[in-house]
């Protein structure tokens, strides 16, 4: 039987008052050699320049010299996946993971709340495609998170409704423990 080797990671918003750099020569210090790019990091390494795919060239150079891997990052969730403008901002976003050699992108399904039910799973169902395709035949994936502000991630068959809506082999499944706790499981929330 195999052993499973669990590799401890952070979310490196643990800092977030400091660059990545920073946060990264803290994390080491501290015995980590794993984090998961946190929503702030991300949007500061965006601001750093245009070529979005370059800078995570250059942070990958970086991490590489440290001996550190950041091979999950969390894309925005602010926005919603129903905003028009979102598509484009994450599209962004996984140019710099493709640069830095994230493999998994955490990505939350929500947004559209002020829409009727059928609209809001359509919306997110383009939303979701259009990302699907535009890492098309590269090593990232798309996971969609289980949350507990949004029913339809609640459980496992409720978010393969929308992985099966797109038809794609890149989304997949980020099971956050904690928001499972918040549905007990079984997609009823606790009070």
């Amino acid at each position: 039987r195999a052993k499973m080797k669990f590799k401890h990671s952070i979310w490196s918003s643990y800092f977030n008052e400091i660059t990545i750099e920073e946060t990264v020569e803290r994390l080491t210090a501290a015995g980590f050699e794993y984090a998961e790019l946190s929503t702030y990091h991300t949007t500061t390494l965006i601001g750093r320049d245009q070529d979005h795919e370059k800078t995570g060239l250059s942070l990958r150079n970086y991490l590489s010299d440290k001996g550190f891997t950041i091979s999950q990052g969390h894309l925005n969730f602010e926005k919603g996946l129903c905003n028009p403008e979102i598509v484009d901002d994450i599209k962004r976003e996984l140019d710099l993971y493709l640069g830095i050699g994230i493999r998994n992108a955490v990505i939350h399904v929500n947004g559209g709340n002020d829409l009727d039910d059928q609209r809001r799973y359509e919306c997110r169902v383009q939303a979701l495609t259009e990302l699907a395709q535009y890492i098309k035949g590269t090593p990232l994936r798309l996971c969609l998170e289980n949350l507990g502000s949004v029913p339809e991630t609640h459980t496992v068959d409720r978010i393969r409704k929308f992985i099966d809506a797109v038809g794609s082999d890149q989304l997949k499944i980020c099971l956050d423990t904690g928001h499972l706790h918040l549905v007990n499981g079984r997609g009823e929330v606790q009070l």
